[in-house]
């Protein structure tokens, strides 16, 4: 599997665009649009999440149900981006300081773990890495 690598400090996406598009049947419609699309990763576009604000991190369990809420403010303040995860396999933190404060979104990627379970990491600019293991995922815009 392709991932974004960091090499020297600076960011590699080829090998992770070209895997993605390789899987391209393989990603949830629900999500295909928002993955495939470059300038959500490149760090000069207005659609971008690199250096978008942690704004929101919420996990709700509740009966047979458990939901995961993430959201982020763009950098140029113009829109918001939530991400909803349901039925989640697992949740890892990278960090020693589990506030998230003043927390910047370097990168994010999709992946795959097995035929039904994806993945979605967030690298964050003071080196917090979280990532989640789960079924469904749903990415949500909203302008300002």
């Amino acid at each position: 599997m392709a991932k974004i690598k960091k090499k020297k400090n600076i960011w590699y996406f080829d090998d992770y665009f070209e895997f993605l598009h390789k899987k391209e049947k393989e990603i949830p419609e629900s999500i295909k649009h928002f993955v495939l699309d470059s300038k959500r990763y490149l760090f000069n576009t207005q659609e971008t999440l690199h250096d978008a604000v942690l704004t929101e991190f919420k996990f709700n369990i509740s009966k047979n149900k458990d939901k995961l809420l993430i959201s982020f403010l763009s950098p140029y303040r113009d829109r918001c981006y939530k991400f909803m995860f349901k039925n989640i396999i697992n949740i890892s933190f990278k960090t020693d300081d589990k506030t998230f404060k003043n927390n910047d979104l370097i990168i994010h990627q999709f992946l795959f773990k097995s035929k039904e379970i994806y993945t979605y990491e967030f690298v964050f600019a003071n080196g917090q890495k979280v990532t989640i293991d789960f079924k469904q995922l749903q990415i949500i815009e909203i302008m300002r």
